[in-house]
């Protein structure tokens, strides 16, 4: 293993091909050359809304209105399969509506809880 030499410890690849990167485009994701004017395309979550491509000081990343900040690497990892967890504590909440002057049973409560 070599040895860490100042401004040389990270190595950033970029988001399409892989290659080493000191480049970023117009939406903030570091790149290649050949990718500097190349958008990035649109990523479905998993809950099926689109996510909003971000930049932050760290870096770019992305986020989605049902389940909040999604990383860079999670928003790669959707982008080549399906199936991988997100921020559950961001996920909103279905509302449960009750009907003011009805006498609910045990089963109706149990449905409606578990919506």
């Amino acid at each position: 293993m070599a040895r860490k030499v100042y401004g040389q410890s990270k190595n950033e690849k970029c988001y399409f091909c892989n290659k080493l990167s000191f480049e970023r485009n117009t939406q903030g994701f570091i790149v290649c050359q050949e990718h500097k004017n190349k958008p990035v395309e649109d990523i479905r979550c998993v809950c099926g809304s689109w996510l909003e491509a971000k930049t932050s000081k760290w870096g770019a990343f992305f986020v989605c209105s049902n389940c909040g900040p999604i990383s860079l690497a999670k928003a790669l990892h959707l982008r080549s399969s399906e199936g991988y967890n997100v921020n559950k504590k961001f996920k909103q909440k279905k509302e449960i509506v009750y009907e003011k002057n009805k006498i609910y049973t045990l089963k109706e409560l149990e449905e409606l809880w578990s919506q």
